[in-house]
């Protein structure tokens, strides 16, 4: 493990409609800020700008960048990517990459189960299970997180809203924007069995995301920039472990 020291953290989330940006010191979380961009490979830097200038502190004084390996907008993870890429790059700096699901399973407590929904083409959905206490163990989520994925070969798969439905055996609490979609009709199908984290919590915001970031680095240590690379979705789970950049 990486020795505990004050780092000051970058959190950029672009896989979204709504981008964030967020400034952590360790993993205390100093500002934080959110924009719906239309254009947000131009605008992303016209925020960061603002955004450095209200905390009155420059890319040079950043200690680690994390932003988002996906899944999400096809636009918004190469955007992050190549963002930070360019920072790490020029500044000589410290680089991470979190997935969605895991900064969401941040973002939410209080449940055993939890289920995560990002929306995929056509009518389908990937969803990735997690669970407090589980006996598996996990390369995404930190150790001293009370949430493990409930299984290393199956914790993301793209599925129909009626599979979904029928894996649902336990009360499960669900996040994830693909309840904009289909929270109505998961809450019709499972009643009492599903409950919902705050809409507020449904898109990745990137003070969870960083804070992912910090305690991966603080296990691990930092990325391989040249595998720092987008992930789109569902894949095999030998796939998965190759795709990991350590």
């Amino acid at each position: 493990m990486i020795g505990v020291v004050s780092m000051k953290i970058l959190g950029v989330e672009t896989t979204t409609k709504m981008n964030s940006l967020a400034l952590l010191e360790n993993e205390k979380v100093l500002d934080e800020t959110g924009f719906q961009p239309e254009d947000a490979s131009k605008e992303i830097f016209i925020h960061l700008d603002n955004f450095l200038k209200r905390n009155k502190i420059s890319l040079k004084e950043i200690n680690l960048f994390v932003t988002s390996l996906g899944p999400g907008s096809w636009t918004g993870i190469r955007l992050g990517i190549t963002l930070i890429k360019g920072f790490a790059t020029a500044l000589r700096k410290k680089v991470i990459g979190v997935y969605s699901f895991d900064t969401l399973a941040e973002a939410v407590g209080g449940s055993d189960s939890i289920c995560i929904l990002i929306k995929a083409e056509k009518e389908f959905i990937y969803r990735a299970f997690y669970s407090r206490g589980s006996i598996y163990r996990t390369r995404g989520l930190d150790e001293s997180s009370p949430y493990r994925r409930k299984s290393s070969y199956t914790w993301i798969k793209k599925v129909s809203l009626k599979n979904l439905i029928e894996e649902i055996k336990r009360p499960t609490l669900f996040i994830g924007e693909g309840l904009f979609t289909y929270k109505k009709k998961i809450k019709e199908r499972l009643g009492k069995l599903a409950s919902f984290a705050r809409e507020d919590l449904w898109l990745p915001k990137a003070s969870y995301l960083a804070k992912v970031g910090y305690r991966q680095f603080q296990r691990k240590g930092d990325f391989k920039l040249k595998n720092l690379k987008p992930f789109y979705g569902e894949t095999k789970y030998s796939e998965f472990f190759h795709h990991r950049p350590y």
